[in-house]
């Protein structure tokens, strides 16, 4: 079985997610942070779901935005999963899948009061 990888490192995982990805008056959407995306307009993961995949995400999948209001019964990047081998198990044998990993994990270790110590102002 051939396997394929997509990377995509920014903060916004929304931007990917969308197959107009970036041309937000096309869909309406003028907002860029807690946004709706519209379920009329397909993404990448309906696009897959409608061809067999089976689709699933772990923590972090769209956002920041109301998936709900736009449409979507569950989050855009697909159902919630709590592990990657829960998804495999409810796969059929030879189908095909797509698995979001959206990691919520700080890219730093956190120290508290970090803004207050370098005089940040609130």
């Amino acid at each position: 079985m051939k396997m394929r990888f997509a990377h995509h490192p920014p903060a916004r995982p929304r931007e990917p997610l969308s197959s107009q990805a970036g041309i937000h008056i096309k869909m309406k959407v003028l907002e860029i942070y807690w946004s709706v995306m519209p379920d009329k307009f397909p993404n990448w993961v309906s696009l897959l779901e409608d061809a067999g995949y089976l689709t699933g995400k772990n923590q972090k999948g769209w956002a920041p935005g109301d998936f709900k209001r736009g449409g979507y019964e569950h989050n855009p990047a697909g159902k919630n999963y709590p592990s990657f081998e829960a998804l495999l198990e409810e796969r059929k044998p030879g189908q095909p899948f797509s698995y979001w990993f959206g990691s919520t994990d700080p890219h730093r270790n956190y120290e508290t009061n970090t803004g207050v110590k370098n005089r940040h102002e609130i």
